[in-house]
């Protein structure tokens, strides 16, 4: 590999690493690949576009997602907004969102849809431009999939996620896995990014519970390659789906010096 695609392949690691979208995932270590929030879904494993459908109850309409996040204080640079959206009572799901980050930027669009029971794969393209002298733009394809494992108990749910990042080998073809527990308001994930240490083998680990008479806050901690992270986000209508919205603020230790991030965002879920 040449100096300059070396260069672009940490370039996309770090922007595929910082893109979380979601508060709750972002605050428990950004291990998103195998329970990603809906908003995020498109990016961080398409796969869910289908699976969160397939489990959506039926109705009329379409059901949303969307979701922002911006650094107010760092060195890291995020902005991000993000939507997702199936039909009702369908088993597919799209998605599309915008990043920036450092000095380059994406936007792209991720498609989903079941396979079978508990099972689902997705396909994601993304545009990558990066403001690097002698470093050209990419186009990236990732390919997911995704599914649920039967826990036992009607109270908890178990999700885990591959993903095939960049399989054109437009740069570097990596590979992630992951996996998520929901079990009553306590939510445990974790990844593994870069399995096979093309570039930097990445493991992330973080959980979540919520808490308050209606549980309409919420609380996470996490790892991001050792990196502690944090957050607290309120549910205004924790109790509905569609018509919620969440606000909240999540702590990134800085990594190697870097200055500490943090980080305010927002997201909603209407319709269906």
């Amino acid at each position: 590999m040449t100096r300059t695609m070396a260069v672009i392949a940490v370039l996309v690691l770090v922007l595929g690493t910082c893109a979380a979208q979601d508060l709750e995932t972002s605050a428990s270590g950004r291990a998103q690949v195998g329970g990603p929030g809906m908003a995020e879904a498109w990016l961080q494993n398409p796969a869910f576009l289908g699976l969160y459908s397939a489990d959506g109850a039926a109705g009329s309409g379409w059901r949303h997602s969307a979701a922002g996040m911006f650094e107010c204080s760092g060195d890291v640079e995020l902005r991000t907004i993000s939507w997702s959206g199936y039909p009702a009572g369908s088993s597919w799901g799209v998605g599309a969102g915008w990043t920036d980050v450092l000095r380059m930027s994406e936007i792209g669009l991720g498609f989903g849809t079941k396979l079978g029971k508990g099972l689902a794969c997705g396909l994601n393209y993304q545009r990558i431009d990066v403001d690097i002298a002698g470093v050209g733009d990419s186009d990236v394809f990732d390919l997911g999939i995704a599914g649920t494992l039967n826990t036992g108990d009607q109270t908890g749910k178990a999700t885990w996620g591959i993903v095939a990042r960049d399989v054109t080998d437009e740069v570097q073809t990596t590979y992630d896995i992951g996996m998520a527990l929901d079990y009553g308001r306590w939510t445990l994930a974790f990844d593994l990014e870069d399995i096979t240490d093309e570039n930097d083998m990445v493991f992330q680990i973080g959980g979540r519970t919520s808490f308050g008479k209606r549980g309409e806050w919420t609380v996470a901690a996490g790892f991001d390659d050792g990196d502690p992270t944090a957050g607290l986000i309120y549910n205004a209508r924790p109790s509905r789906g569609a018509g919620s919205w969440k606000l909240g603020v999540v702590w990134h230790e800085g990594d190697e010096g870097a200055s500490d991030s943090w980080l305010i965002g927002a997201s909603t879920v209407w319709g269906g």
